[in-house]
Parts: structure tokens; C-alpha cells; sequence
């Protein structure tokens, strides 16, 4: 059950709400850009304990309560992603830029930047794409480096290449290096994981748990891929229904165990674990926009 929230580029963001894919094409509500007063670009989508909506989008943080949206400007406003920490923070990370977001003496989210505090050699970075928690740090992913904040300091995690989407996996961090494949991000760098190299020419768009030994890796331009610790293999969809031309922006695995594919080009698919097509949902099903940069399942049940 719950509400898979999917934001798309272009002027519509879309909202499906089902009971169960098998059950047939979701129920879907466009949002567009100008009832939310923002950009037309959404990236993350993620979820506060009270249920508020919060999405990282190229004119600000916007907050949606189920009626309302509400947009937090930030003094570099392409916002490209977003993560729900303690004490009521979201932090963000935007072009140049990183902190987070806080209640102040009346209640409404102010932001504090923490990349301000980074000496200028190391305030080199173009995008902060992905922030992560493990414990009580947060990650916070560029292209350049990562900067981990234990929440009175950062520390600097650095490569001599350039980085490209890092992903989390349980307690652990993985990144893409340019042209060597998978590592996993520790204290002190990067290790390439075993058959790590598979990848240097393939650009992972996520990565997912599929069962106790495997993952399950999506790249752009190259389908999808199973990981058992050491060597890659193609994950086969059954049916005809795919094709890579269609790139995959991100994969996510869903409550009941399905798999949600959103692409460049076709809307999204879900499929479940043997690579059968349970629903795909493009303009025909009710998006206004076929390009998904994201897809969200929230905590609502039902």
C-alpha cells in the first residue's frame, strides 16, 4: 500500500496513489509547477515523521502537507536533494552549496549553510546530488568529494578523479569512479569493490537490495544488472516490454517487494522480481510528462 509520489522534469509533478499494482494502472494527480510557485525540475522526495512532503526542486526546498505547498528559498537555489535528520533538520544540498534547514523561535525552517564554514580549496564542487545518513553522520555527495558532518564538524573524504552518483546500500556508501568502476566509501577513500571494474563504462543510476547474497544495479543506458559480491550478470525482463533506449534515472524497490524503474523517456514501470511487467504508467495512464527524475513510496497506509 502507501502513495508513490513520481517528479518528473517539465512543468507536472505526479502523484499515484494505489492499493496494488497487480490490481491495474494507479489512480494519478498532477501537481504543476503553478500550483506548487516553483521550478519545473523535482529531484528527491522525502518524508518527515509527521507525514509533510519535502522536494528538492531548482527554485527551493518545497513542503507539501497534503493541501498545501510551501517553498524555502535558499541562497543557491537549484536544490538537487534532500534528507530528513534529527532535531527537525532537512538537510540539503544545492550547486555549490550544502547545510540544512530548521524551525527557528517561531516555528518556520531557516537555513544555515555548512559548506560556508569549508576552507575555498575545498569549496570547489558544482553539486551537492545525494545526502545520506549512517549513524549520527551525514554524508553529504558531490562530484568532487564527499564531506561527512558529525554534527559539530566536517570531515573531508577526497579522490584525485571525479566522482559521479553515490548510493547507499544498509550502513554502507558506494560511488561511481570515472572509468574504474565501483568502490565503497570508507574513512580514508575509495575501494574498488570485487568486480568493481564491471562498471567503468557502465553509469549506475542505483543500486538495490534483490535478496540475502545479490544486488540489484540499474544503469542509465545498459538495463539492469545482478551483483553477487563478486561478478555482474544481466537481470533479463520478460515480455518485450523494455528497452534500454528508454534510460533508467532511478530504480526503487517497493514495500510489497516490487521493483519501480523510472526513466528518460517512457514514464516508469514496475515490475516484480522475475522481470515481469505489472503496471507501466506514461501519458496514457494519466502523466502529463514522460521524463521521471524520482520515485517515492511514503509511509501512508492503506
Amino acid at each position: 500500500g502507501g502513495i508513490i509520489l513520481s517528479w518528473s522534469v517539465g512543468v507536472w509533478g505526479v502523484q499515484a496513489q494505489q492499493k496494488s499494482f497487480i490490481q491495474g494502472v494507479p489512480f494519478v494527480t498532477n501537481h504543476t509547477a503553478l500550483e506548487y510557485r516553483a521550478g519545473i525540475q523535482n529531484f528527491d522526495i522525502v518524508q518527515d515523521e509527521l507525514g509533510r512532503i519535502y522536494v528538492a526542486n531548482n527554485l527551493g526546498l518545497l513542503e507539501y502537507d497534503g493541501k498545501n505547498w510551501m517553498r524555502y528559498g535558499l541562497s543557491n537555489t537549484k536544490v538537487r536533494t534532500a534528507f530528513v535528520g534529527n532535531k527537525g533538520r532537512i538537510y540539503v544540498g544545492s550547486q555549490g552549496d550544502f547545510g540544512f534547514l530548521e524551525p527557528n523561535t517561531l516555528g518556520q525552517l531557516s537555513y544555515v549553510s555548512l559548506a560556508d564554514s569549508l576552507p575555498a580549496a575545498q569549496r570547489d564542487f558544482d553539486e551537492t546530488w545525494k545526502i545520506y545518513g549512517v549513524g549520527d553522520r551525514v554524508y553529504f555527495c558531490t562530484f568532487k568529494r564527499i564531506y561527512v558532518y558529525d554534527g559539530q564538524k566536517l570531515a573531508v573524504i577526497s579522490n584525485d578523479k571525479r566522482l559521479d552518483i553515490t548510493f547507499q546500500l544498509a550502513e554502507r556508501l558506494y560511488t561511481q569512479v570515472q572509468g574504474e568502476g565501483l568502490m565503497e566509501v570508507n574513512a580514508s577513500g575509495f575501494e574498488q569493490i570485487p568486480g568493481g571494474d564491471f562498471f567503468a563504462d557502465k553509469r549506475v543510476s542505483n543500486i538495490l537490495p534483490y535478496d540475502k547474497e545479490r544486488w540489484l544495479i540499474s544503469t542509465f543506458s545498459q538495463g539492469l544488472f545482478l551483483y553477487d559480491g563478486s561478478s555482474s550478470t544481466p537481470f533479463v525482463v520478460k515480455g518485450g516490454y523494455w528497452k534500454n533506449e528508454y534510460l533508467i534515472n532511478f530504480s526503487a524497490r517497493l514495500k510489497d517487494g516490487s521493483i519501480a524503474l523510472a526513466t528518460q523517456n517512457a514514464g516508469f514501470f514496475v515490475i516484480d522480481r522475475g522481470g515481469n511487467l505489472l503496471t507501466h504508467v506514461d501519458k496514457e495512464a494519466g502523466l502529463m510528462d514522460l521524463t521521471i527524475n524520482y520515485i517515492f513510496e511514503d509511509n501512508q497506509e492503506g
